[in-house]
């Protein structure tokens, strides 16, 4: 089995944009060097033309459950954002053709 659970990496922009602009998301099984225990490495990291950001989901027992919440809000936030930002969107081409 593959140590790599889960691998995407998406452009952001169409065609014609800057091309630099993706989100990279990764879940990775892997053994801890100094006693081989399993552990995961989970990363998220966000970039535009110049900047970049990097979530931390962190695995250690008290960390878990947390991390897990922090990438649903993720999910609700940006599914909220872009709802928003679609309608908002819409009416500025009625107002601003």
């Amino acid at each position: 089995m593959s140590p790599v659970r889960f691998y995407r990496r998406r452009f952001l922009n169409e065609r014609g944009f800057h091309t630099f602009a993706s989100v990279i998301a990764s879940i990775v099984r892997t053994k801890d060097r100094h006693d081989g225990k399993p552990r995961l490495e989970v990363q998220l990291e966000l970039m535009d033309c110049s900047n970049i950001v990097r979530f931390e989901f962190g695995m250690a027992r008290h960390e878990r459950r947390n991390s897990v919440k922090k990438a649903w809000a993720l999910v609700d936030v940006l599914q909220g954002f872009a709802s928003k930002l679609e309608e908002e969107v819409e009416w500025l081409e009625e107002v601003r053709p």
